[in-house]
């Protein structure tokens, strides 16, 4: 709901062996100027994000997995002898 009220969408024509759909930000302070997403048969298969200086930034998706199982140990964190650490 909140992204339909924050951009301006649009169907863009298919390429690349993609569905493309268009994003504009309603915000003109944005950080961007547009989002293309693309999709396959599997769904998001491709991001590309136009900032304000004009680069363009193409983000290929392969091999997504929805909500694996992922151990706790993942997230654990061991700081180097040494390092400084800040906060608990």
């Amino acid at each position: 709901d909140d992204v339909e009220r924050a951009f301006d969408w649009r169907d863009l024509p298919a390429a690349d062996g993609l569905e493309w759909l268009g994003a504009t930000p309603k915000n003109k302070e944005s950080a961007f100027t547009e989002i293309r997403l693309g999709f396959d048969a599997k769904g998001l298969a491709a991001l590309e994000v136009y900032d304000n200086f004009g680069q363009r930034t193409l983000i290929r998706l392969a091999k997504l997995e929805r909500n694996p199982k992922l151990s706790a140990d993942l997230f654990r964190f061991t700081p180097p002898p040494g390092a400084d650490v800040v906060g608990d």
